[in-house]
């Protein structure tokens, strides 16, 4: 499924820069949100054709930015779009990331751990590359959102995103995953959803939808990625590793 073909279609037509500047503002609103974790050596777990990677390297702070995917198309892309001297990019995967014990200040894992059939081994995993007191941030579907709540229960035929990918293995709503961070030694800084944008919700004014949820997220986004409310399409938590379980 992810495969050149998939990548070239996330991207689009328009080139790999303009595929970057359409998404920027989400990467800058993720930044924002854990400013004070941007330094030292940063870890974009699940990059992808790179395009976190490359926000991150524009920070004076971050000295390295290490994007790790699994699939060898998405690196490919990413090396051949992106030259920087404080970014590389390795095939790996969430369980082995291979980087040191207590290196890394930061690890973003957006759209991962709902792949993982084992997320614990990954939170592991995670524990051990952290420094203390370094950073986590997931993203993952949220089962109790508006889109899945209207869609699982629709008649109309329509399909939540989180359904969509047969590859999402640990679809969990959010207590169960506070629940699994707390149990592997992380303390949660922030959590929330984001907002509505897995349009359409209805069949009817599906152009108007589009406007109407696309264009609030687009917005709200800027000023904050997430919210305390649990109906956005997705869960994002801001984690610190502890030093000990008592912390």
């Amino acid at each position: 499924m992810y495969n050149k073909e998939y990548y070239n279609g996330y991207i689009g037509e328009n080139g790999y820069i303009q595929g970057y500047k359409k998404r920027k503002f989400l990467y800058n609103s993720y930044k924002k949100k854990v400013r004070k974790y941007l330094k030292g050596n940063v870890i974009d777990l699940g990059c992808g054709v790179g395009y976190m990677s490359l926000s991150l390297q524009e920070e004076t702070r971050i000295t390295s930015v290490v994007g790790i995917d699994i699939s060898k198309d998405a690196i490919k892309i990413a090396k051949n779009n992106i030259h920087s001297e404080k970014v590389q990019f390795r095939y790996g995967c969430a369980y082995d990331i291979d980087q040191p014990d207590k290196t890394t200040d930061l690890i973003f894992a957006l759209d991962i751990i709902e792949h993982l059939e084992k997320p614990e081994n990954f939170l592991r995993e995670a524990t051990m590359v952290l420094k203390d007191r370094g950073a986590l941030v997931i993203s993952t579907p949220n089962p109790d959102s508006f889109g899945s709540r209207m869609k699982r229960n629709s008649k109309d035929g329509l399909i939540w995103f989180g359904d969509k990918d047969k590859t999402h293995v640990s679809i969990k709503n959010i207590n169960d995953w506070r629940l699994i961070f707390k149990h592997a030694n992380f303390k949660i800084i922030d959590d929330g959803t984001d907002y509505l944008w897995d349009t359409p919700y209805f069949i009817r004014l599906k152009s108007l939808q589009k406007l109407v949820f696309n264009g609030s997220h687009h917005f709200l986004a800027r000023i904050n990625i997430l919210c305390s409310w649990a109906y956005g399409e997705n869960y994002i938590a801001i984690l610190e590793k502890q030093n000990n379980k008592n912390d």
